[in-house]
C-alpha cells in the first residue's frame, strides 16, 4: 500500500530517497510517486528563493526611488535658489 500524501510530506527528503532506492531494487511500479514528491519539494525551495529575490528587488527599488527623488528635490531646490 502506498503512503498517504500526509505521510509522504512528513518524511524528510533523505527518507524519501531511501524509500525510492528500496523500492527501485524490486519493482518499477510506484517509483515515480517518490520522485514526484522530491521534485515538488525542489520546486517549493526554488519558489521560496524567487520570493526572497523578489523582496530584495522591491527593497532595492524603494531605496533607488527614494534616492532619485531626494536628488531631484535637491536639484530643484538648488535651481530655485540659483535663479533668485
Amino acid at each position: 500500500m502506498a503512503p498517504t500524501i500526509e505521510e509522504l510530506r512528513a518524511q524528510s527528503t533523505e527518507q524519501l530517497i531511501k524509500e525510492h532506492d528500496s523500492h527501485a531494487r524490486s519493482t518499477v511500479v510506484g517509483i515515480s510517486y517518490y520522485l514526484d514528491e522530491i521534485a515538488r519539494r525542489q520546486q517549493a525551495n526554488q519558489t521560496e528563493a524567487m520570493l526572497s529575490y523578489t523582496k530584495q528587488m522591491r527593497t532595492m527599488t524603494v531605496i533607488i526611488t527614494l534616492a532619485a527623488t531626494h536628488d531631484r528635490g535637491t536639484h530643484t531646490t538648488s535651481s530655485i535658489i540659483e535663479s533668485k
